[in-house]
């Protein structure tokens, strides 16, 4: 192993982690849902039952291949630091959601040990302040 093998199987474990911990949590909510389901009838609760549902039927199909799964590293800084500052112009619109986006890119960036440089930092810290409530 490389420091960057060691690194992939890091993230993988965390990711892994995070994901059975997701599916246990949407099999409790489906329960529930369906148990509910003559209670509360509600379009916004049945698609967001349906994406979580369609969500777990992908995840399954990955648990067990953790070490066939490569993770294209390069990739996916590039696009990450990309899409930071500039975001496709289907996401302009939703401008309530930057604040959003960002959090979850850096989250992304700090996963695979992504350091920025200081001029790309102290742009995130100028847009943050700028998204403030005064």
């Amino acid at each position: 192993f490389n420091s960057k093998s060691i690194k992939f199987v890091e993230i993988s474990s965390r990711i892994y982690t995070m994901g059975a911990y997701l599916m246990e949590d949407l099999s409790e909510i489906i329960k529930r849902k369906e148990y509910f389901d003559d209670i509360i009838d509600s379009k916004t609760i049945s698609d967001q039952i349906n994406c979580q549902k369609r969500i777990m039927s992908k995840f399954r199909s990955y648990l067990g291949c953790e070490n066939e799964i490569k993770l294209e590293e390069l990739n996916h800084i590039s696009f990450l630091i990309e899409h930071l500052f500039k975001l496709p112009e289907k996401y302009m619109k939703s401008d309530c959601s930057r604040m959003w986006i960002v959090f979850w890119i850096l989250h992304s960036l700090e996963l695979m040990s992504v350091r920025l440089e200081t001029e790309n930092t102290e742009k995130i810290i100028n847009f943050i302040r700028a998204c403030q409530n005064k």
